[in-house]
């Protein structure tokens, strides 16, 4: 995107700024840094910002009413890492419990022939869908940045209470580097640095339901095991 098309897309979204403003928050790291270069012979240089800036400017902006800059920057980063950190990690451990959980409540089926010898068994392992979801209270900073972004791109009021329905994955891949960027089509991604390569962690939003509950959340789907985060803040800011 170009500087007049980040600026105008944020002005549609209710915040008007001016260039020199847009070019403070860049280095203040309120928003993504563009691409820069110059246009050679033909004179001029040119920048070319993420397609998620105006969102991640609108988060930033809605901060700044009660933060300092230096506060917001913070926030942003810590929003950014969010999924490849604090996210991986709970679903890691969500993980880990729902299969000690399995085991604890299989139902094993033996087959008993004759003389009492036990010909074969089955082990039937309960569905996921049965284990409860795991409640994490995030810092109410970063969840408001978050929701503030997400609510920006789908063009839903600041003040709309929203449920988030996205679906986890994690792959290992060599020599890609995921970002937090559109969902759907792309999706909200951080990477995890690991020997040989890099562990991909990407939370791909399926659903936003509108007035469902009282306070904004959250809700995360392992798409390999069922196992299912709520995320929420203890009280709603934004």
């Amino acid at each position: 995107m170009t500087r007049e098309e980040v600026l105008e897309k944020l002005a549609e979204l209710g915040i008007t700024i001016s260039g020199e403003t847009l070019r403070r928050w860049v280095n203040a790291e309120l928003v993504p840094s563009p691409k820069r270069g110059n246009r050679g012979r033909a004179g001029g240089r040119w920048s070319e910002y993420p397609a998620e800036t105006p969102w991640e400017a609108f988060a930033s902006g809605q901060l700044l009413n009660d933060c300092s800059i230096k506060r917001v920057a913070e926030v942003r980063q810590e929003a950014r890492s969010f999924i490849a950190e604090m996210c991986f990690e709970e679903m890691e451990n969500l993980s880990n419990e729902l299969e000690e959980w399995q085991k604890e409540n299989a139902i094993v089926d033996e087959l008993e022939g004759d003389h009492g010898v036990i010909e074969a068994s089955y082990t039937e392992l309960p569905s996921a869908s049965e284990f409860p979801a795991k409640i994490i209270i995030v810092d109410t900073l970063v969840f408001s940045w978050l929701m503030a972004r997400i609510k920006a791109e789908y063009s839903i009021p600041i003040d709309t209470t929203i449920q988030v329905c996205a679906d986890y994955n994690g792959y290992w891949t060599e020599g890609e580097w995921a970002r937090f960027t559109e969902p759907h089509s792309e999706k909200f991604n951080n990477d995890v640095d690991a020997a040989g390569g890099k562990y991909i962690v990407d939370w791909s939003i399926v659903d936003i339901k509108k007035h469902v509950n009282i306070v904004d959340e959250i809700i995360i789907t392992d798409s390999e095991t069922g196992a299912t985060l709520i995320m929420k803040t203890r009280k709603k800011r934004i």
